[in-house]
Order: C-alpha cells, then structure tokens, then sequence
C-alpha cells in the first residue's frame, strides 16, 4: 500500500472549513503546532477518516469544519484549542493519478462566519 501525505494547511483558533474533495481511503488529523503531536482537543481521536462516514456534498466533495465548538449537530467537525496553534494533514492512500499529476490537490482551509 502506498500513502501520501503532505501538510493541508496551519490553522489558527478561529472556525474554518477546507471545501475538499475526500478520496476513497482518506484521512485528516489535526496535530498540535508545537508538538507535532495529535491535537488533544477533547475528541476520542483528532482525526476523520472515511471509516467516520462523513457527510458528503452532492458534488462528492466533503466540508470539514475546524473550531472550538462544533458548527452543529451532525457536521464534520474537528475540535480545535483556542489560543493553540494547530496544522492538519490529509492522508491519501492508494492516491490516484490526479494526485501525482497535480489535476486535484485538496483546497485551502478558510475562515468561515
């Protein structure tokens, strides 16, 4: 199996939500800017990852929304700290030929409301 992964964005502290296209066998994990270690935000794990099943768009895509509170009930959510840093990394695994052509790469995180 091969995996690919390359850093998404930095975040901050505020609310945020990447309009990513999720491939099948995908992950993203938010880690602590400092430590470089899984966010401890409160959440069993810092991650989504196609086994959560997350709530797709019609087009395929999927919005993950990143903050101290979660946007609502049933939405793609990863808790963040405030007044910590964070990154998140997406993980690709068995990435199609898009991703090694550059055709997709997944979108910026943005600051949302």
């Amino acid at each position: 199996m091969r995996t690919a992964t390359f850093s998404l964005a930095t975040g901050s502290t505020g609310c945020a939500s990447p309009r990513t296209y999720r491939p099948r066998d995908s992950g993203l994990t938010v880690y602590d800017a400092l430590t470089g270690s899984g966010l401890d935000n409160g959440q069993p794990f810092p991650s989504i990852n196609t086994m959560d099943r997350p709530i797709q768009n019609a087009d395929g895509s999927t919005d993950i929304y990143f903050g101290a509170t979660s946007p609502g009930q049933g939405t793609n959510w990863l808790a963040t700290v405030p007044g910590k840093g964070w990154f998140a990394i997406i993980r690709l695994y068995e990435p199609q030929r898009a991703f090694f052509d550059t055709s997709w790469m997944p979108g910026d995180i943005v600051r949302v409301g």
